[in-house]
């Protein structure tokens, strides 16, 4: 059965970190494709999903262009996109099935966020044999649409899988890789559970970060000193999260918005609780440490290749990755945040320090 396949013309997008859409492409005149397509040219790959054509999205981008190396895949494909395919839900999971990843050679990567996640991901990237994706979106809009319940659960775990083993396709510009790194936004998390079952013999890991600095390093990334105090950014800022994360909805008070820095802290507090309850079901992690991995990288590096089976003789690339900004080229790199004024008011952080208190993570100083 034919796709829909059309000629990108226009793009918007008014927040290059926001979540991929199927809208954020204007299109031009379509066409009929073969949908195996995308299974057989490389340079198409899975962009999105959209629940309510129920249809997955593939953009295509120049077959020289490495995906792998982008600090975020879903603004790499974004920005370079070409042509649109959209494929139904049935083709889109009977493709997906004849995608037969070893689990055994899948490595997860969750996170509480801003905690070299990213920098996890391009160290993964590094070694020979192993492509390391950083972001790929449909997993962040199926985490948003189980917080929503805008699919049956079976149907949302069915397409976890299959976007999934399209990530195992082989990428433009690499060769056939034997392992593959799937590094994710922190509310994904709350979906590691269909990963595990869809995958169970991947390799799981859990970055997390002191939440006094976590936040910290949240404010200067991402809080405008503008926002803090607009209303109507509160609200929206409580509702987004809330669609992620149940924690966060089951705190809200209808009309009665959280202020930014709860909201934020309630975020780090949302993904480590569902970290434990994974781990309470019996989803194992194995747990890296952000202030360790800046100050002993090799050692915390060693042990988690060994968890997730790698090896390495050569430590140079590695070693060459650590030196660099993961995130260089985005909004949110070390050169366009290290000076801007967005440290977290006085008290907002007093509220922090009583909401952590409050949910047993009793906080240590910002380093």
């Amino acid at each position: 059965m034919p796709a829909r396949n059309a000629i990108i013309q226009t793009r918007h997008k008014e927040n290059m970190m926001f979540q991929s859409a199927p809208e954020d492409f204007g299109l031009g005149e379509a066409r009929n494709i073969e949908t195996e397509t995308v299974l057989s040219d490389p340079s198409w790959t899975l962009y999105c999903l959209d629940h309510e054509k129920r249809e997955a999205l593939f953009v295509k981008t120049p077959h020289n262009l490495d995906l792998t190396q982008a600090p975020f895949l879903f603004q790499a494909q974004f920005l370079n996109a070409q042509e649109l395919i959209t494929i139904d839900f049935e083709t889109f999971h009977r493709l997906a099935a004849t995608i037969k990843p070893d689990s055994q050679k899948i490595i997860f990567v969750h996170s509480v966020g801003r905690c070299g996640s990213t920098l996890m991901s391009k160290v993964f990237s590094s070694l020979p044999g192993v492509c390391s994706l950083s972001e790929p979106d449909p997993a962040t809009q199926l985490t948003e649409w189980r917080g929503r319940h805008l699919l049956p659960e079976r149907e949302l775990y069915a397409l976890s899988e299959s976007s999934t083993r399209f990530s195992c396709k082989p990428w433009p510009a690499r060769n056939h890789d034997t392992r593959w790194a799937f590094k994710y936004r922190a509310q994904c998390i709350e979906i590691a559970d269909w990963l595990m079952k869809a995958f169970p013999n991947a390799k799981q890991l859990f970055i997390r970060r002191q939440p006094l600095s976590w936040l910290e390093s949240a404010f200067r990334a991402f809080v405008e000193p503008e926002q803090y105090r607009d209303p109507a950014f509160i609200a929206l800022f409580e509702e987004v999260w809330g669609h992620y994360l149940p924690l966060i909805q089951n705190q809200q008070t209808p009309g009665k918005p959280m202020s930014v820095s709860k909201t934020w802290m309630y975020i780090w507090i949302a993904v480590r609780e569902s970290q434990k309850h994974h781990e309470s079901a019996g989803l194992h992690f194995h747990e890296l440490d952000y202030e360790q991995l800046k100050t002993n990288p090799e050692h915390i590096l060693k042990k988690a290749f060994e968890y997730c089976g790698l090896t390495t003789d050569d430590w140079s690339p590695v070693h060459a990755t650590l030196q660099e900004d993961s995130q260089a080229g985005t909004v949110i790199a070390r050169s366009k945040i290290r000076n801007l004024d967005r440290a977290v008011p006085q008290d907002g952080l007093a509220e922090a320090i009583s909401l952590l208190t409050q949910w047993g993570y009793p906080p240590a100083p910002i380093q």
